[in-house]
């Protein structure tokens, strides 16, 4: 499908057509409604400022998709960034992060399972969180995480390793 120019009437149409998309990416990186549609506003920014550079014979959701998840690494990056300044100057440090608390005897196991360990991913560092989430997640491919996250795929490999060992080691903590 091409894309319309970019003037404002077309524009909304873009934003109304493709927001849920980028929303749901948003959201299934940050795990935080308010943060994902702050970074679904700073992306269509992004696109508005950027159309030029948009290349109408790769998909647009590809595009946008990168956009959403560059967006996304630099939001937690700031909020690491908030927080070791927050520590720094003295100031409380919970952090409450809800945990699942899953029962091993009924049927939704391995769906508490699942939300241990993305949530587990939000301590990871920047890199490897995106890295995990990307790769782990949401199934990317070794090559389109390189991209999206703007590393070599031997880079996306070593920060996959770690991030895969830290939650494995913290799982365990947690059912041990």
């Amino acid at each position: 499908m091409k894309e319309p120019e970019t003037n404002s009437a077309n524009f909304e149409r873009l934003l109304r057509t493709h927001q849920p998309f980028a929303l749901a990416v948003a959201l299934r990186i940050l795990r935080n409604r308010t943060g994902a549609l702050e970074v679904v506003q700073d992306s269509f920014i992004r696109v508005w400022k950027n159309f030029e550079r948009y290349d109408p014979q790769k998909p647009f959701t590809t595009w946008l998709y990168t956009i959403v998840v560059r967006c996304c690494y630099d939001r937690i990056k700031m909020e690491r960034r908030r927080t070791a300044l927050h520590r720094l100057m003295g100031g409380d440090t919970d952090d409450p992060e809800p945990q699942a608390d899953g029962n091993p005897a009924t049927e939704f196991e391995s769906k508490e399972a699942a939300e241990r360990i993305v949530s587990l991913a939000r301590r990871l560092p920047p890199k490897q969180r995106m890295v995990f989430l990307l790769r782990d997640v949401e199934d990317c491919s070794m090559e389109k995480v390189a991209e999206l996250v703007g590393i070599s795929v031997n880079s996306v490999k070593v920060n996959l390793f770690y991030a895969r060992r830290a939650i494995r080691i913290a799982y365990e903590a947690l059912e041990g």
